[in-house]
């Protein structure tokens, strides 16, 4: 076998095995998604988080963590095998990751970004493989405060994820938005009282259509940075929320889309914006039987005395703040994932001086190969075409208006209760996702 034929065997290989990890952390991030959404809309009308935020930190906990819990996580998580699952996690996410800074230094249209930063806090630097794998890896940037006598290792991982972007050829709907604009429209609650919320108007050619088993009507609006697009799915009923949330975990989140017909569409949707501060993802992993991943707290007994049970995970908090805004001209959202990984340090601490904490470097965005990353998520994206035969009975949309006339046009009014998703197009991964009852 000549050099040339080894050459392109490894190339194969390697494009496999990227191929492989996108699908991995698109499914790894999507699966969560339901159920995420409806614990935290159990007691508020309006939800955003980020789940690409969540799946990052959840990497980087199962980077930490020794492999007894590691593969603990994995028969929870129904995973493979830790090995298996660190691997395609670390590319997927470096994959997606270096894709989004290239489509960045190309597109001024808007921003389509995810980054990540750690401040550690221990008596010596962090270990050098964990560090590296952070850093070539999740392209973290790394501030470090050495206290030689401290006796715990906390490491405060931060990912920032923004999508801001203007509408597909907003530029050319100036005409039609202000022919069209409703200031005042009813926006049924599932409480039983209406809103009314202006509406932002929407034409082209988009993917829609109705999907039976969600019972839901499915609207896909692309945006101008062509990375990504915003999925809107409506539930039947104004009340169908919960219904919808919980049939969505069998459906897979990655294909949501891909079937649904093309066709010439008028969209109306709320004009809002939502904030959530301070939400505890940590509590509703621990509910969901991620207990293990986690530091336990001490406690005390019937009598009142203190007991410290056995420290057994790393992650000792995670917690994010989301913002998701919609207006006649774009869609900007921001989510900041903030996790803690806490260790106690064994034995005495060091008697030395305390290290002045290390500056924290500027970003490096090594020059990537744009083409290659671009063919591999477009051969990602036909992938995803030949889909399993039985899959193919999932949808029968209401397509027969997309036979007729191109001047028959359907309409879709998000007039109430509705989920929101935002896809990174090409490798299906959702950034964003929420749920809107009470627009405001």
């Amino acid at each position: 076998m000549n050099a040339g034929m080894i050459v392109l065997l490894g190339c194969v290989f390697y494009s496999t095995a990227q191929h492989q990890s996108i699908t991995f952390l698109a499914s790894f991030n999507n699966r969560m998604v339901p159920h995420l959404l409806q614990a935290l809309s159990y007691n508020q009308s309006n939800v955003v988080y980020s789940p690409f935020g969540l799946a990052t930190s959840l990497a980087v906990v199962f980077e930490g963590v020794d492999d007894k819990i590691a593969t603990e996580l994995c028969k929870i998580l129904g995973l493979s095998s830790p090995k298996a699952t660190r691997e395609n996690l670390r590319l997927g996410i470096k994959i997606l990751l270096e894709h989004m800074q290239a489509i960045q230094r190309k597109n001024t249209d808007g921003v389509v970004i995810s980054l990540n930063s750690a401040k550690v806090h221990a008596p010596d630097s962090l270990f050098q493989p964990y560090a590296q794998l952070l850093k070539n890896y999740y392209k973290t940037e790394m501030l470090e405060n050495i206290t030689a006598n401290a006796t715990e290792l906390v490491l405060d991982y931060f990912t920032d994820t923004r999508v801001m972007s203007h509408w597909k050829d907003f530029d050319k709907l100036a005409v039609y938005t202000y022919l069209t604009h409703q200031p005042s429209v009813p926006f049924m609650t599932p409480y039983g009282d209406v809103v009314n919320v202006p509406m932002v108007p929407q034409v082209g050619l988009f993917k829609a259509g109705y999907h039976p088993k969600l019972n839901s009507q499915i609207v896909e609006l692309p945006l101008e940075d062509d990375a990504t697009s915003l999925v809107l799915i409506m539930p039947d009923h104004k009340d169908g929320m919960e219904d919808v949330l919980l049939k969505m975990l069998e459906v897979d989140l990655r294909t949501l889309v891909k079937r649904l017909p093309t066709s010439e569409v008028e969209v109306t949707l709320p004009q809002f914006a939502l904030v959530n501060s301070g939400l505890n993802i940590g509590k509703i992993l621990k509910k969901s039987g991620l207990g293990i991943a986690f530091t336990r707290a001490t406690t005390k007994n019937k009598r009142g005395s203190s007991r410290r049970r056995t420290t057994t995970g790393l992650l000792k908090s995670i917690k994010q703040n989301a913002y998701f805004a919609t207006s006649f001209t774009s869609v900007n959202s921001v989510a900041s994932t903030g996790s803690t990984l806490y260790r106690k340090v064994k034995g005495e601490a060091k008697k030395s001086e305390t290290k002045k904490p290390q500056p924290a470097p500027t970003l490096n965005i090594d020059a990537l190969d744009i083409e290659n990353l671009t063919k591999l998520l477009e051969k990602l994206e036909a992938g995803k075409q030949n889909v399993k035969n039985e899959q193919q009975t999932e949808y029968s949309f209401q397509n027969e208006q997309t036979r007729r006339k191109r001047e028959t046009v359907q309409s879709y009014s998000f007039n109430k209760p509705f989920i929101f998703l935002i896809y990174h197009i090409k490798s299906s991964v959702i950034l964003l996702a929420g749920t809107v009852t009470r627009p405001t």
